[in-house]
């Protein structure tokens, strides 16, 4: 992995075709929403589960269920953004279609975490020392 997770910065707004959106994170979404992320077209919000461990009650044999813990880890809270900010992107272009398809959005929000993720950057070249840079140099 070449870029940190934990350094992505989440906008709290953006604007996209001339209308402002929001971002907000969310301790217990997963709890209310069923969901890692939420979207809101009318409201123009999006809503993300906040990192942390969360607790999931899970069905282990016919009427017995066990309370599982699990983690909300910053890789699925930026995959989940993406996620959401393809649904916001593609109802803005008035693609609701595409935006319906929660396979397509899904793969898109994994295909921009693994950009993100993996993505190689130039080091900003440094400029040349000149002599007056270096005391120990003179110039004649």
């Amino acid at each position: 992995m070449t870029n940190n997770p934990k350094n992505f910065r989440f906008p709290k707004s953006f604007t996209l075709l001339g209308h402002k959106y929001r971002v907000e994170f969310v301790s217990d979404l997963y709890h209310k929403e069923n969901a890692y992320g939420y979207y809101d077209d009318d409201t123009k919000l999006i809503r993300i589960q906040s990192t942390g461990s969360l607790q999931k009650s899970v069905e282990i044999s016919e009427g017995n269920t066990e309370m599982v813990e699990f983690v909300v880890t910053d890789e699925s809270v930026i995959e989940t953004f993406f996620h959401e900010l393809m649904h916001a992107i593609l109802d803005a272009l008035e693609e609701s279609t595409l935006s319906e398809n929660e396979r397509f959005v899904g793969l898109m929000g994994k295909a921009l975490l693994e950009i993100y993720l993996y993505s190689e950057y130039e080091e900003p070249s440094k400029p040349e020392a000149t002599p007056s840079d270096n005391p120990r140099v003179t110039v004649e």
